[in-house]
C-alpha cells in the first residue's frame, strides 16, 4: 500500500511551485510514495505585510482570477500565485495573523482525507509540526479539535525542512479569550511523540540555526540532517536519494547525508556550500541518527478510535514571567533565545458525568478556569 504525505508549501509559495521543486523525489518514489499537495487558504497582495525578504506579491494577483489547489491532488494546477499559512506582521510579534483561518482549513481537509505523514517547507514545516503536535493531544488544542476530539489520526512520521517553532511560550499570544491565552502557555512547549525528520541550512538567514535547535529540541523521536546551505530544500544527489528513501521507509538505516564536516571543501557534486561555512558548533542532538519508530506507528497497529478529552489545563494568562527575549519570528534580526524546557504532560484523568457538561464549550472552560483563579487569589 502507498504512503499518502500531505504536503504544505513555503511562505509566499503554492501547491505548484512546491509540486515542480519536489519532482526528482516524486518521480524516485514512484507509486510507493502518494504525495497530495494543498494551497494556503490566504493569497498574498500588496495590502498584506511584507514577506520575509521586503517585497510584496505582485499587483496583477489582484486584476486576475488565481488557481486555487483547495483539495488534496497529486497533480496540482499550474499557479505563480504567492500564499500563507499566515501573516508575518511587522507591526507586532505577538500573534501569527490568520492562522486561525489555516486551522479551520486544514481540519476540514484532515476530517475528510486520511494521510500517514505530512511534509512542510519553511512556514509549512512550521504548521506540519503544530499540527502533528495538536492531533496527538487534542484536550489540550481546542481551537483546532473541536470538543476536543482530534480531526484525524496521529500521523505516523513527520519531515520538516527549514522550519520553526510556533507553539509553547515561542509567542505572545492575545489573552482575550481562553484559546488565545493557551497557546502562550509553557505547557504547550511539550515535546511531541511522532516521529519528526529535520533537515536544517547551518547558513540559513532565515530560520537562524539556534532557532532550528530549539524546534528539534521539541520532537522525542527525531532525526536531524544538516546541510550547507540556506533556506530551500537541498536537491543535490545525495539529498535526493535520502528523500526518496526516506519517504519510503522513514524507519531504516538510510545513510546520512549531512557531510562529515562542515568545514570540508565541496565537490563537484557538492556545490551546497554557497558562502563560507559556519565555524563547528556543539549541537543539541546528534546528527544522522536512524528514526526511532515508537509503538502505535507502525501499519499492524489497531485502527484510530477518536475519544473526546477534556481541556483540564490552568493557564493564567494575566502573568508577566514571559520574556520578551521569547518573541522572535524567524524572519527578524537573530536574538538569542534561551532554550526552552521540554515538558511533558500526562493526560488528564477520567471526568465524571456530573462535570462533562462544564466542558462542553470554550465559554465552560473559561468560567471554570475565571473561578478557580479567584479561589486560589482569596487563599
Amino acid at each position: 500500500m502507498s504512503t499518502k504525505v500531505l504536503v504544505l508549501h513555503g511562505y509566499r509559495e503554492c501547491a505548484y511551485y512546491t509540486y515542480r521543486k519536489m519532482a526528482p523525489i516524486i518521480a524516485g518514489c514512484g507509486d510507493r510514495v502518494q504525495f497530495y499537495f494543498l494551497d494556503a487558504p490566504m493569497i498574498m497582495v500588496p495590502a498584506d505585510p511584507k514577506a520575509h525578504f521586503g517585497n510584496t506579491t505582485d499587483a496583477r494577483y489582484t486584476l486576475k482570477s488565481v488557481p486555487t489547489c483547495s483539495t488534496p491532488t497529486m497533480y496540482p494546477p499550474q499557479s505563480d500565485a504567492h500564499r500563507a499559512w499566515f501573516l508575518i506582521n511587522d507591526t507586532g510579534r505577538d500573534s501569527l495573523p490568520g492562522i486561525e483561518e489555516s486551522w479551520s482549513y486544514l481540519r476540514q481537509i484532515l476530517k475528510l482525507h486520511k494521510f500517514d505523514a505530512i511534509f512542510g517547507f519553511s512556514q509549512g514545516a512550521a504548521m506540519a509540526e503544530q499540527i502533528a503536535a495538536m492531533l496527538e493531544r487534542p484536550y489540550l488544542f481546542p481551537m483546532f479539535c473541536e470538543n476536543g476530539v482530534a480531526p484525524h489520526p496521529p500521523f505516523k512520521f513527520v519531515a520538516c525542512v527549514s522550519g520553526f517553532l510556533i507553539r509553547g511560550p515561542k509567542l505572545t499570544w492575545e489573552s482575550y479569550n481562553v484559546s488565545r491565552a493557551a497557546m502562550g502557555a509553557p505547557e504547550f512547549g511539550f515535546a511531541k511523540n511522532t516521529p519528526t525528520l529535520y533537515v536544517v541550512g547551518r547558513n540559513d538567514i532565515v530560520v537562524p540555526l539556534e532557532r532550528s535547535h530549539i524546534f528539534a529540541q521539541h520532537s522525542l523521536y527525531k532525526r536531524v540532517e544538516e546541510h550547507h546551505g540556506g533556506h530551500f530544500i537541498p536537491m543535490q544527489t545525495k539529498w535526493r536519494q535520502f528523500f526518496i528513501s526516506f519517504f519510503m521507509d522513514p524507519f531504516s538505516d538510510i545513510p546520512s547525508p549531512t557531510p562529515a564536516s562542515i568545514t570540508t571543501a565541496a565537490t563537484a557534486d557538492d556545490d551546497e556550500a554557497l558562502i563560507t561555512t559556519l565555524p563547528v558548533r556543539t549541537e543539541p542532538y546528534q546528527i544522522g541518527q536512524t528514526l526511532f519508530c515508537p509503538a502505535g506507528h507502525r501499519d499492524d497497529e489497531p485502527e484510530y478510535e477518536e475519544r473526546p478529552h477534556f481541556f483540564s489545563v490552568v493557564y493564567d494568562s494575566d502573568s508577566d514571567s514571559e520574556s520578551d527575549d521569547h518573541i522572535s519570528p524567524p524572519d527578524t534580526p537573530f536574538v538569542r533565545t534561551p532554550q526552552l524546557p521540554v515538558l511533558e504532560l500526562e493526560e488528564p484523568g477520567i471526568v465524571d458525568s456530573e462535570t462533562t457538561s462544564k466542558f462542553d464549550s470554550i465559554d465552560g472552560v473559561a468560567d471554570r478556569l475565571s473561578g478557580t483563579l479567584s479561589a486560589k487569589s482569596k487563599l
